[in-house]
């Protein structure tokens, strides 16, 4: 069993906490807020997450790898890889870099553009499409990549979830309207008009 206290404790969202793993730095675990009449947005995450990395996981770099459940002294955990950049520092998400003008514009749009390919090439369901869901990763000196850490899969569990997940034609048109739900998230970010928030899981 894992220990996990309030000094471990690095992140909160509308429906989970984000725990560092005490004694694996490169760890984090998510936990689900005790809330009725809610599906288990790990339970969620999970069965998403299990059948997008079922067969090659290595050309999906940019979403946060994980590991599966883990006994915690909080409860079921969902364990995942921790983003660090190649220096060992940790990745800020796109929000934060956007409104500390960490990079420059050019370089934001094209990052975007790849995560663009990637979402519609592999029909990754972002439901929770925002800045703060993603990590700006310094791959190498001056290369860098955007990683999706949280907002995958659905909120609620049903039909159309299971549809999404099996069949193509249908995930699309639900991809497609969640990507521009993030191209207005991001042009707002960088226009000022929306607050920045902290990533809620990394």
């Amino acid at each position: 069993m894992v220990n996990l206290d309030s000094d471990s404790l690095i992140g909160e969202g509308n429906n989970r906490y984000c725990y560092a793993h005490p004694t694996d730095f490169d760890k984090v675990i998510k936990i689900k807020k005790k809330r009725k009449h809610r599906d288990d947005p790990n339970l969620l995450e999970y069965i998403y997450l299990k059948k997008i990395f079922a067969n090659d996981f290595r050309h999906m770099i940019h979403i946060a790898p994980c590991f599966g459940w883990v006994d915690t002294s909080k409860g079921a955990g969902l364990m995942f890889q921790r983003i660090y950049n190649y220096d060992s520092s940790t990745s800020k998400s796109l929000s934060e870099v956007i409104h500390n003008k960490l990079l420059p514009k050019s370089v934001l749009d094209k990052i975007v553009a790849d995560l663009r390919k990637f979402v519609f090439k592999e029909h990754i369901l972002f439901y929770d499409a925002n800045c703060s869901n993603v990590l700006v990763q310094e791959v190498s000196k001056n290369h860098y990549r955007l990683v999706i850490i949280d907002g995958i899969g659905a909120r609620k569990n049903g039909f159309k979830y299971w549809f999404r997940r099996h069949f193509s034609r249908i995930s699309m048109v639900k991809v497609r309207h969640e990507w521009d739900s993030f191209m207005q998230e991001y042009h707002s970010v960088l226009s000022g008009e929306t607050p920045v928030l902290a990533s809620s899981t990394h």
